[in-house]
């Protein structure tokens, strides 16, 4: 008998085969003699072998239902105002009752949304040259709406300039806590 985790595996998916291709040689389920594809064998894992059942997991059925191209400035259901795309939106679309929100609007509302709350009061990773990350994305560097990605708005500048920027902004940061401590 083998030892091995791997050669027990082996020897477990030699004997299924087995089992399968005997099964299958004596008789074939047929539909209107069409062959049809009979069901996995069951294996038992090896951290449970002593598992008798495969259950099989069920695909939920697909949901026409979720958030507008407009959340969280649209909460509607998508189904209702119909913002499967920013144009189909009742709301804010093409034909909409208001005006659509910019794109920067719309990413600070999401950000607003789902970023937790050490990440709003967070700065850019641009910072001094950026301001507040929730406004522009730049948790990280490539984030960054203004001086990130790959088509930045601005240039950004050089790893020397930026570090020494952050230095003079924690000093001035300093100076004015002692300050106020006064």
């Amino acid at each position: 008998m083998p030892t091995s985790p791997n050669k027990q595996r082996k020897e477990r998916r030699k004997a299924a085969s087995a089992t399968t291709a005997h099964q299958q040689s004596e008789s074939q389920p047929t539909y209107n003699n069409v062959p049809r594809k009979l069901d996995r064998p069951h294996i038992p894992p090896l951290c449970a072998p002593t598992q008798s059942k495969f259950v099989p997991v069920t695909v939920a059925p697909r949901n026409d239902g979720g958030r507008c191209a407009y959340w969280p400035v649209c909460d509607d259901d998508r189904k209702v105002c119909g913002g499967y795309r920013p144009e189909l939106c009742k709301t804010f679309g093409a034909n909409g009752t208001e005006k659509a929100p910019s794109q920067s609007e719309l990413n600070y509302q999401r950000h607003l949304k789902t970023w937790n709350t050490k990440n709003i009061m967070s700065n850019c990773a641009w910072y001094p040259f950026c301001g507040k990350a929730v406004y522009c994305g730049g948790l990280k560097k490539i984030y960054c709406s203004v001086y990130g990605g790959d088509n930045p708005v601005k240039e950004p500048p050089s790893v020397e300039v930026l570090k020494k920027a952050k230095r003079d902004a924690k000093n001035n940061k300093r100076k004015e806590d002692r300050m106020n401590k006064k």
